[in-house]
């Protein structure tokens, strides 16, 4: 479903340019009822001229905020109006990390041969493994390997204001975000947490596992203030509820306390933690990727 806004602005009356104190914004709702869910901000029919870029070395990228956490992006896809060239491309997602939430860590990269689609078509683009994202947005781009191969874009409004150009590896805001939408869509899912170690009454002073995807080491901070408790343990748990590792890192009671996860040994997947103490239980997610 997509909700229509128009937000005005009000000035004084010598406003010298009043037909700027209003715009129509994109607001789009979904049914988080049913799973999966495509995030999208087109309409789904290409109707502009689309993109590409001289030279066939430049891309294009869409941010997405999931309307629930946790999920687990599944796949990517992009609609491809015209490949004369016959070119490949790739698809790439990034966390949300960088400064003020831009860009950050490369969570995938997925390249996509031209001889898996026939242009025009949407290209449906599965992820090397599902992206747990518990918090904030993440970016998806195209990127062309190839002069000539041309992204699909909608030009009926409204318009998300969420596209960006990507030159080499700079993004940047899309010169014509305002009047179309690039044709990049995300696909997310319901996060199956094993059973035995759902979440309880633990969730304040707690944060969310940090660097998280992580290949080496991650970190947690909890807040013992207030908190009597002696001991803190911490349960590893595979996708499939295989207990994988466990620890009883030394806590400072009554303080804020950084936690240390190493799931250097550990195999790229889906990880969850139950943080436990004597009278509570935590879970957190961990993405690990090598």
């Amino acid at each position: 479903m997509e909700h229509i806004c128009k937000l005005h602005a009000h000035f004084s009356p010598g406003d010298i340019a009043p037909s700027n104190d209003s715009a129509t914004l994109e607001l789009v709702v979904v049914d988080t009822m049913n799973v999966p869910v495509r995030l999208s901000y087109d309409d789904g029919f290409s109707n502009g001229v689309g993109l590409n870029w001289l030279g066939g070395q430049g891309g294009a990228g869409v941010e997405f905020v999931p309307p629930f956490y946790p999920c687990k992006l599944t796949s990517v896809h992009a609609y491809i109006t015209s490949n004369p060239n016959i070119v490949n491309f790739y698809m790439s997602v990034f966390d949300d990390n960088g400064g003020s939430g831009s860009t950050g860590t490369r969570l995938d990269s997925v390249f996509v041969p031209s001889s898996a689609f026939i242009a025009p078509t949407w290209v449906d683009i599965p992820l090397t493994n599902p992206i747990i994202i518990t918090s904030g947005s993440f970016y998806v781009s195209w990127n062309m390997d190839g002069q000539g191969i041309i992204l699909g874009n909608s030009v009926t409004g409204p318009f998300s204001n969420r596209t960006f150009e990507v030159l080499g590896n700079a993004w940047a805001i899309y010169r014509n975000r305002q009047i179309e939408d690039l044709m990049i869509n995300a696909t997310i899912d319901t996060v199956n947490i094993p059973v035995g170690i759902a979440s309880l009454a633990f969730e304040t002073g707690i944060s969310q596992f940090y660097p998280n995807p992580t290949g080496s080491s991650t970190y947690l901070t909890l807040d013992m203030q207030g908190v009597q408790d002696k001991y803190i343990g911490l349960q590893l748990y595979s996708s499939d509820g295989k207990l994988v590792s466990e620890n009883h890192p030394e806590i400072n009671p009554g303080i804020s306390n950084q936690i240390r996860l190493d799931v250097s040994a550990l195999n790229t997947g889906v990880y969850f933690c139950k943080i436990y103490s004597e009278n509570k239980i935590a879970t957190r997610i961990v993405n690990v990727i090598r």
